[in-house]
C-alpha cells in the first residue's frame, strides 16, 4: 500500500472525528456511528512514551496518533461494535492480567493498541518476530503469550500492515466507496 492511500485513509478519519465529535452520524454505512477522539498526542507525549518504555512506535501508527490520537470509530448506534484505539497511558492496566509476566511481553515484545468490540480481535503490533509486517488482529480465542512460536504453520497468517487494517477499516466497516 503506498504512502498516499494512507494519507486519505487518515484526512477522512480526521474528516470523521470532526464531523462527528463523538455524535451519531450518516456515513453511508447500514446504520449511523458515531467518532469520538478520546485524547490527543504531540510528539513530544510519544517521545516520552516511547522512552519510557524503550521502545520505537512504527511509523504509520505514530502518524496516526499524532493526527488521529486515540479514538473509538465506526460506533454503530444501536449496538457495541467499535472499533477503540486505547490512549497509551490505558495499555498496561488494560492487559496486564492477561500474562504471567508482563513487564516481559508488555512494550517489549507485544504492544496491544486496540480492540475491534464487534469481532472481539485485539489489536496488536508484535515486535522482535521475523515477519515483514508488524500489525496483527489477535482472535479472542488466541493469547499473546501463546503466540511466541514462529514455526506455527498459521503463524505469518497473523500479520499484515497497519496501514492496509486501517484502508480495509474504512472501506468495509463504513461501506464508504475506495479513496
Amino acid at each position: 500500500m503506498d504512502s498516499s492511500q494512507f494519507e486519505k485513509d487518515i484526512t477522512t478519519l480526521e474528516r470523521l472525528l470532526a464531523q462527528s465529535q463523538g455524535q451519531f452520524i450518516e456515513i453511508g454505512a447500514e446504520a449511523p456511528c458515531s467518532f469520538t477522539q478520546l485524547k490527543a498526542y504531540s510528539d513530544a507525549e510519544l517521545t516520552a512514551f516511547e522512552e519510557a518504555h524503550s521502545l520505537r512506535l512504527p511509523a504509520a501508527y505514530r502518524d496516526f496518533l499524532l493526527r488521529i490520537g486515540a479514538c473509538e470509530v465506526f460506533s454503530f448506534q444501536g449496538s457495541h461494535r467499535a472499533i477503540t484505539f486505547y490512549p497509551l497511558d490505558e495499555i498496561f492496566a488494560l492487559y496486564a492480567d492477561c500474562f504471567a509476566q508482563p513487564e516481559e511481553w508488555l512494550f517489549d515484545k507485544f504492544l496491544p493498541i486496540g480492540i475491534d468490540n464487534s469481532l472481539q480481535e485485539s489489536l496488536v503490533f508484535g515486535f522482535g518476530f521475523s515477519q515483514p509486517q508488524q500489525f496483527f488482529l489477535l482472535y479472542h480465542d488466541y493469547y499473546l503469550d501463546e503466540l511466541d512460536d514462529e514455526n506455527d504453520p498459521h503463524f505469518p497468517a497473523f500479520f499484515t500492515a497497519f496501514e492496509r487494517y486501517l484502508c480495509q477499516l474504512i472501506t468495509h466497516r463504513g461501506r464508504l466507496s475506495p479513496h
